[in-house]
């Protein structure tokens, strides 16, 4: 937990602002008036009126970060096989850390796996693997699943990023959105592109990528990053 004092408390205030700031669950109990908490975790600022906790400000909607770009229609889909790692791309507009992956799948038996990672990008192409999954076991049918990496947290600054993931079963549908226009462009310049790779089976995606243009894939997988915490 940190804490600092601010120099120009509101009117009324004497003495400046206590601010402290951690994890949700580590605040403590309300008591002492006009002291604040910055919920790290929830992105959610908390002042103490002297019985009980309120609520300032919050952003809640900096908890997830979406890979979708503009699309035609959405669908579900199986992979294209077990042995492809599917990359898709995602912008980060600011510094923050992430701390799982999701992604929304149905038909699943609760005996299919799946990897998931990131990526750094080179010329808006993923190269190398900033976090990975341990092979995670999918739920069940029909549900959204968010899946822990292995490092725990990782910083993330501004910049565009790759979301990939590997499943070791044809039978689930995942969520996908159809975008032909940026299917294989000429160029990449064109706009954002999603890519594939054979890595001969299901295993770990590689700690350095070499894919190539989805050139018979018309689908982009949904995935998105939970955002752990913001500086």
């Amino acid at each position: 937990m940190s804490s600092l004092r601010g120099r120009d408390p509101p009117q009324g205030l004497q003495g400046g602002i206590a601010i402290t700031s951690g994890l949700l669950a580590a605040r403590p109990p309300a008591g002492n008036a006009d002291v604040y908490y910055w919920a790290t975790d929830v992105f959610t600022m908390f002042r103490d009126t002297g019985a009980a906790w309120e609520v300032v400000s919050a952003q809640w909607y900096q908890r997830y970060i979406l890979n979708v770009f503009d699309t035609d229609a959405w669908h579900s889909v199986t992979p294209v096989a077990t042995n492809r790692v599917h990359y898709t791309p995602i912008i980060i507009e600011r510094t923050l850390s992430i701390d799982r992956i999701g992604l929304c799948y149905d038909n699943a038996a609760g005996t299919e796996h799946i990897y998931v990672a990131i990526y750094d990008s080179v010329a808006e192409a993923p190269v190398n693997r900033l976090g990975v999954s341990a092979s995670t076991l999918l739920l069940s049918a029909s549900q959204k699943q968010q899946v822990a990496l292995v490092e725990g947290t990782i910083r993330l600054t501004p910049g565009y990023y790759f979301l990939a993931y590997n499943c070791d079963s044809m039978t689930p549908e995942f969520l996908c959105l159809m975008m032909n226009n940026f299917r294989n462009p000429a160029n990449i310049n064109h706009g954002p592109s999603w890519y594939e790779e054979n890595i001969g089976a299901y295993g770990i995606p590689p700690a350095v990528a070499t894919p190539v243009f989805t050139s018979t894939w018309d689908k982009i997988f949904v995935q998105w990053v939970r955002v752990a915490s913001v500086p």
